[in-house]
């Protein structure tokens, strides 16, 4: 953010929105964002980009692919670590 009259501007990781931004911040600055939709965590079994569409896999871990959808990855990790998923 680069001004410090913001609260209400929708806030976005990997350009998917993810929530509102519930304070004045300003660019660099941690603000509170409050969730449209609420998030768990996942152990990957493969690795995975932020905002990547995750599925439930064969062996019960998130996967980038699979037909049962579980959500979108908040950030990139490797396979076989956790990450949090926005439930869709």
């Amino acid at each position: 953010m680069s001004t410090t009259d913001n609260t209400a501007q929708v806030s976005a990781t990997a350009g998917l929105a993810i929530g509102t931004l519930q304070n004045d911040v300003t660019s660099g600055d941690v603000g509170l964002v409050k969730l449209n939709r609420p998030s768990t965590f996942a152990r990957l079994a493969n690795a995975c980009t932020a905002g990547d569409a995750l599925y439930v896999g064969a062996t019960g871990q998130a996967s980038t692919t699979g037909t049962v959808r579980l959500g979108v990855a908040r950030n990139a990790q490797s396979a076989n670590t956790v990450v949090e998923v926005f439930l869709v």
